[in-house]
């Protein structure tokens, strides 16, 4: 082994540690929202989670769930930052490989120089894009596909190496291994197939025209079936139809298709038969979700305990199906204006371009080396674009996302950056070898290739490691904790909370689950509300919640896909709704359609609710006020089945709760509310006021649910004229929720905050708030709306007209201070704004109209028959200036 061999080894390890301790220090230290804590829960539950399920990824889970470290949530984040450094590490193996066959093996130092140079670019300006450290540092699954990716496609490059060799055979073996067990995490490694038989076909067959070159892209994408939907979602649906016998026979066929095949020499079918056998035991990691579906553990999605339900599990059908070509031929959102361009080209830009941050240097040298890879090697380069369309563009064709997505969907295309990436290492390839053509003197030559390495080691992935090291850290972020703690503790025991969906309901099965936090209560989430096997769960395991569904009818009639079940699924929405009160009386609201569907009579037949709507009237009426029934604040007006419009939804914090007792707007139970604000969300509000931690807006849009409570709480202080009350609620909002770190999305509602303070008698807190303001780039109603708070609450001339300054003289702009002047009594003033008003626009008949009041009130009658004189000689037919001067003269009569 060389000397620069070991390099090469060294930097690998080097780039491993390095990324991985970059994404250590970033990682969340206990769950984050959406995904993530599901994945915790289930796996250390061994649970079922969200369809189609990712059964060797909780095996993992498991695994690192019982390591003494941290908590749970920390233990299994350390699965993404494990598998992200080593995919950074292998993407500089291939990076090295690729220039390698381009450039042919190293003949000197320079040779190792340009090849360890351009990987290490490569792997790490993708460790530090976005999507791919975003992934890194959380409970997913995504940053683990990726290692499966990476790892198969260093592989088949090594394959390539070794394919005229006995153990050649064993590295294909072996991704077909690794495909299988990915399968059981994710589905990206199949899309990996094209690219894989592409590098196999160049190597041992010519392609020597474009007539080949277009087949062999044929055959590579449909390799792809046998695997998915082939043994993925066809071999459990046999098993479904004729018996799990089905598995059996094709298993052993394949062994004694192997077998033949190895006795007879039959090189290819042994492959084949080998190849496949391999992928259906990595796959038979769903045995899994079969037998723990069986057990009924705490997470049991879609009950996929049978074949039959296990193929529903797998096709993902509570979510629906969005058909492949609809996106093709679309009524309303464009192929390229919303699944192109939007979904998936401002992803790619986001990571690689990020104006003005990164100075487009990523994307321009994988551009640059995307070119100079099909110039110099035009094969290898198909293998990288096809690994580029299929994990990218392909993904957005064939899932064919609806426009709105209730997320950002880019950790789907981490596989198409990654082929990207490749190119940025190749083409630091290129500029290597121009600078190689430029210094001709060996002995420089070294130190320009290293000088040249460094600059761009400086300008691309370091520049994005310290540019982006902020907003992609988690450290200290216990948001997504410590809000489902607050709201699982906002209610009471043995409560009933309906949430809306993933986000909300994810964190608090994990402090359920996993930390074993209010087990009492049972959390309800809508978007599985409207599927039979969730309503089932609901109703039969504890904590059990009281629904009057029969088995029979929930197999008919929700389960049914039958056109007359779809009348009950979506039965015509009532006008009101009775329910009996605990104190025997009746409350009444009334329930909107939350569907409309081209069926009935197209008149008033066409307007539905959901199964979820009915099914929390069909809770509300079988609970007879059992049970303290609370609504997420998250769930929406629409979500509510009218509770909150007709008032019978009281505001506890985080949570509105269901009462029997009509609610004037904005009443609250003071005692609860406080009790919850002040006392349960005190102790964990961790670190939202340290500005070493980043809230996404993601994150500040939450807090303001938060912020919401206190100033509902606030404002009943105000409307009881209890300002010490009211002003120390205020206080506790600014110091757990400082503006400085979570900032109103409407810039004007820190203003009405503070106009709630000058009315509880805190005139410096307006004060700060208009400063603060006013440091902003105002637009020109802001700055009006400032200049009519220092008027009307501050009555401050001096702050008034400084502002003023900043907006255009027009008459528009005089006349509103002036008004705001005369609001506050100070006529004199308002008179001096109206005249500057007039010199803009002499005939302006609201400027003199608003003078003479001025001078009325200012007493200067004498001043407003001369202004009301001067207007009549240009306007004596002006009745009101006629009548207003009449009465003025008869008030100067003696």
């Amino acid at each position: 082994m060389t000397a620069y061999h070991k390099i090469h080894r060294w930097t690998a390890l080097l780039i491993l540690l390095f990324s991985g301790v970059i994404y250590l220090l970033t990682m969340a230290p206990t769950l984050s929202f959406w995904d993530c804590g599901e994945f915790i829960a289930a796996s250390e539950t061994m649970s079922v989670p969200h369809p189609p399920g990712a059964p060797f990824y909780l095996l993992l889970g498991r695994f690192f769930s019982l390591l003494p470290l941290g908590d749970i949530g920390f233990r299994v984040n350390l699965i993404s930052v494990i598998s992200s450094a080593l995919t950074v590490m292998f993407l500089y193996l291939v990076i090295v490989q690729l220039v390698r066959i381009m450039r042919g093996r190293e003949q000197d130092s320079h040779d190792y120089l340009i090849a360890i140079i351009s990987g290490v670019i490569g792997s790490l300006t993708y460790a530090f894009s976005h999507s791919f450290w975003f992934n890194a540092v959380e409970a997913e699954v995504y940053a683990i596909s990726m290692f499966f990716a990476a790892i198969v496609i260093w592989l088949i490059f090594a394959w390539r190496e070794h394919s005229d060799s006995p153990a050649g055979d064993r590295y294909l073996l072996l991704i077909f291994y690794i495909i299988g067990l990915a399968i059981g995490v994710h589905l990206l490694n199949v899309l990996a197939l094209p690219a894989i038989f592409l590098v196999i076909y160049y190597r041992k067959y010519p392609a020597n025209n474009a007539l080949r070159v277009l087949v062999a892209w044929v055959v590579s994408a449909l390799l792809i079936l046998p695997i998915y939907p082939g043994i993925v979602q066809k071999l459990p649906a046999l098993a479904a139809r004729h018996g799990l016998w089905v598995v059996g026979f094709i298993f052993l066929l394949l062994v004694a298709v192997y077998a033949y095949s190895v006795r007879k020499r039959h090189h290819i079918g042994a492959l084949a038969s080998g190849a496949l056998l391999l992928v259906l035991i990595g796959y038979f990691s769903y045995a899994i979700i079969l037998i723990r579906s069986g057990l009924n553990p705490p997470l049991d999605e879609n009950n996929p305990e049978t074949f039959a339900k296990l193929v529903a599990y797998l096709n993902r059908e509570q979510y629906g199906v969005t058909g492949l070509w609809s996106s093709f031929w679309p009524r309303r959102a464009p192929l390229w204006d919303y699944q192109i361009n939007y979904m998936y080209i401002r992803y790619f830009l986001q990571n690689f371009m990020d104006m003005p941050r990164f100075f487009a240097l990523p994307l321009l040298l994988g551009f640059f080396g995307a070119v100079h890879h099909f110039s110099k090697d035009w094969k290898h380069a198909s293998v990288v674009l096809n690994l580029f369309l299929f994990t990218g563009l392909a993904i957005v064709a064939y899932v064919n996302q609806n426009d709105p997505q209730p997320r950002e969907r880019d950790y789907s295309y981490v596989g198409s950056f990654f082929a990207f990436a490749i190119w940025v290492g190749i083409g630091t390839q290129a500029v290597l070898e121009w600078v190689t053509e430029k210094i001709r003197d060996p002995r420089r030559l070294a130190n320009a290739l290293m000088a040249a390495g460094v600059i761009l080691l400086l300008m691309l992935p370091i520049n994005m490691l310290a540019r982006s090291y902020h907003t992609h850290s988690r450290a200290g972020n216990y948001v997504a904790w410590d809000y489902a703690y607050n709201m699982l503790n906002s209610m009471e025991p043995d409560a009933i909370v309906f949430t809306n969906g993933d986000n909300d309901t994810f964190p608090l099965w994990y402090l359920q689950y996993v930390e074993h936090i209010r087990e009492d209560v049972r959390v309800i989430n809508l978007s599985l509300l409207n599927t039979g096997w969730y309503i089932r769960q609901l109703r039969d395991e504890e904590p059990r919640v009281p629904v009057s569904l029969t088995d029979d009818f929930i197999d008919n009639f929700v389960d049914s896909h039958e056109i007359d079940a779809l009348r009950w699924r979506y039965l015509p929405a009532p006008s009101t709704i009775d329910l009996r009160t605990a104190h025997g009386d009746t409350m009444q609201f009334t329930v909107k359609p939350t569907m409309h569907l081209a069926i009935g009579d197209g008149v008033n037949g066409n307007n539905f609710l959901q199964v979820k709507d009915l099914m929390i009237l069909d809770i509300l009426h079988q609970n007879h006020w059992r049970k303290p029934v609370y609504f997420a604040v998250t769930v929406s007006r629409g979500n509510q089945v009218g509770l909150n419009d007709a008032g019978y939804l009281r505001m506890d914090g985080l949570v509105f709760k269901v009462v029997d007792q009509k609610l004037a707007e904005g009443e609250v139970d003071e005692a609860v509310l406080e009790h919850n604000l002040c006392e349960v969300y005190s102790g964990h509000f961790r670190n939202l006021d340290n500005p070493s931690v980043y809230l996404n807006p993601d994150i500040q849009r939450m807090m303001q649910n938060y912020r919401s409570a206190y100033l509902q709480l606030a404002m009943h202080y105000l409307h009881e004229r209890r300002y010490p009350e009211g002003l120390e609620i205020l206080r506790r909002m600014d110091e757990y929720l400082p503006e400085a770190r979570i900032p109103t999305f409407a810039p004007y509602l820190s203003l009405q905050v503070g106009q709630m303070y000058w009315q509880m008698g805190d005139v410096a807190e307006m004060r700060r708030r208009l400063e603060v303001f006013l440091e902003r780039d105002c637009t020109e109603d802001e700055l009006l709306m400032v200049v009519q708070y220092y008027i009307e609450l501050l009555e401050d001339r001096e702050a008034a007209e400084t502002a003023l300054e900043r907006l255009p003289e027009t008459p528009a702009v005089f006349s509103a201070a002036a008004f705001s002047w005369l609001g506050v009594h100070k006529p004199e003033i308002a008179a001096h704004y109206y005249r500057e008003a007039l010199k803009l626009s002499p005939d302006n008949p609201e400027a003199y109209g608003g003078l003479i009041t001025a001078l009325e009130e200012a007493g200067q009658d004498s001043a407003a028959i001369a202004e009301l004189e001067n207007w009549l000689v240009l306007y004596p037919n002006d009745t009101y200036a006629l009548r207003k001067l009449q009465q003025l003269r008869v008030r100067q009569t003696p």
